[in-house]
């Protein structure tokens, strides 16, 4: 157990004895820091740890205080409830100030070009409209590409999952896969148990659909608390579940094997489909790709969805689903939403996959993002700032805690007029939680973490 996690439970253990009695406000970062002899960084982890568990809340400019719990103060009896999505002005607000050109990019989980093979595209491409010229204005109808399918297939049975290209349809983008299983599996005004925090785009498909949101708290570094989805399945009418396992957006969070196994076994008995989100599964910095949900999947109850935004070329817009039991119903609303999808592209996806250079490829960018990683880390503990972060195995994003007193949004503000662009955490929620959190996307072209930690020194202290 890591020291914040040692702090966390001890701090646990004195809200359920009553030490710190409910609404009382937790000790600050710097108190804990001065009284229990560990780093402002350290103290600020326990907090957030506990936050995920439900046991404190944040409040803005305050500090964090115990949440009103259940007699027994048992994090598994803290059953979340349903919340109607409304993010989708802020959403779209905070993307386009963040598009302005000459930013420092870090709020946008969109790859620079850099850490993209776009000179390979180019000759392939190239290729491909010398060779079938037609390809430039050729339809794809679902389900999309044989030989990408195949290609996708052969992946898929690498990392451990029993799939073949007849059960796959290729998408617009993984957004699309999502929003097809949510319109396949529920109606307006139906729950869906997602993490807390959640990925924004997960947050405003919902919106559109009529969906309620049952956020469930998620451990920065394992990701879902089964307990919370344990019971709030029992209290719930839950239509579908949505998780993204291996290296979440926006925390970075990686589940053990274990509890993947568990959440796919625990799905299945009640019957509740579960949808995959695994766009970041090949950019593990470990010798092994972490195994998707997909791989505990004996029953076609898993809906796995994923694409080659984050790693090959977001603008081709090419993901795909492989929906198990629902795979007719998800084909049929494919042919009558898109009809058809860019001929072009998916063929030269097809022959780029073929070519092997992928894997090379996705050597290179994990050593680069890995190093980009540490060198994030490495400015902010030497800054000293009272922030807080869980180091993720893979992705490329960096989830960031700041005082519980702290505004993200308001920071967030004013880093943007100090030519900085990042992505305040209260997007990640529907009911508004981490306000005092941000997204930062290390996956930008030479980054001067200086400046960095010279915006955050100001915003923090002004």
């Amino acid at each position: 157990m890591v020291l914040y996690q040692q702090v966390a439970e001890q701090l646990a253990e004195h809200i359920r004895t009553g030490v710190f009695a409910e609404g009382e406000r937790i000790p600050s970062i710097r108190k804990l820091h001065q009284q229990w002899g560990v780093s402002q960084s350290t103290a600020l982890a326990a907090l957030s740890a506990l936050e995920a568990q439900g046991l404190i809340e944040a409040r803005p400019r305050s500090g964090f205080y115990v949440k009103a719990l259940p007699e027994r103060l048992q994090v598994e009896e803290h059953v979340p409830a349903p919340v109607a999505v409304s993010r989708h002005q802020l959403i779209n607000h905070v993307l386009n100030q963040s598009r302005q050109p000459g930013l420092m990019h870090l709020g946008a989980a969109v790859p620079e070009a850099v850490f993209l093979p776009q000179e390979i595209l180019r000759r392939i491409s190239n290729r491909c409209l010398r060779e079938q010229p037609g390809l430039i204005t050729d339809y794809a109808f679902p389900p999309g590409n044989k030989v990408l399918r195949q290609q996708i297939a052969v992946r898929m049975q690498a990392a451990g999952c029993s799939v073949s290209a007849s059960e796959l349809l290729i998408t617009q983008g993984c957004q699309e896969a999502l929003s097809l299983c949510l319109r396949v599996l529920a109606r307006p005004g139906d729950l869906i148990a997602i993490e807390s925090p959640a990925y924004h785009g997960l947050l405003q498909a919902l919106e559109a659909l009529g969906l309620q949101a049952l956020e469930i708290p998620c451990d920065p570094a394992r990701g879902m608390d089964l307990e919370a989805l344990a019971a709030a399945i029992q209290e719930w009418p839950v239509k579908a579940c949505v998780v993204s396992a291996n290296f979440s957006n926006p925390t970075g969070s990686l589940m053990p094997d274990e509890h993947k196994q568990r959440l796919v076994n625990m799905l299945s008995e009640a019957q509740i489909p579960l949808v995959e989100d695994d766009t970041y599964a090949d950019l593990h910095y470990g010798r092994r790709q972490p195994l998707p949900l997909k791989a505990w999947d004996r029953e076609g109850n898993v809906l796995y969805c994923s694409a080659f935004s984050k790693t090959i070329a977001p603008g081709f817009r090419v993901g795909w689903v492989a929906g198990g039991r629902y795979h007719q119903p998800l084909q049929q609303l494919l042919t009558v939403t898109t009809m058809a999808s860019h001929a072009l592209s998916q063929q030269v996806m097809a022959e780029y996959l073929h070519s092997g250079d992928y894997d090379r490829h996705l050597r290179k960018v994990r050593r680069q993002y890995r190093q980009q990683l540490h060198n994030l880390v490495d400015a902010l503990h030497a800054s000293g700032l009272p922030v807080a972060w869980s180091l993720p195995q893979g992705g490329f994003l960096l989830w960031l805690i700041l005082p519980a007193e702290v505004d993200a949004l308001a920071v967030y503000e004013q880093m943007l007029q100090k030519g900085i662009s990042v992505m305040p955490g209260s997007l990640f929620s529907a009911s508004e939680r981490f306000r005092h959190c941000m997204r930062i996307s290390i996956a930008v072209s030479q980054p001067d973490w200086s400046l960095l930690v010279a915006a955050l020194r100001g915003s923090l202290t002004d």
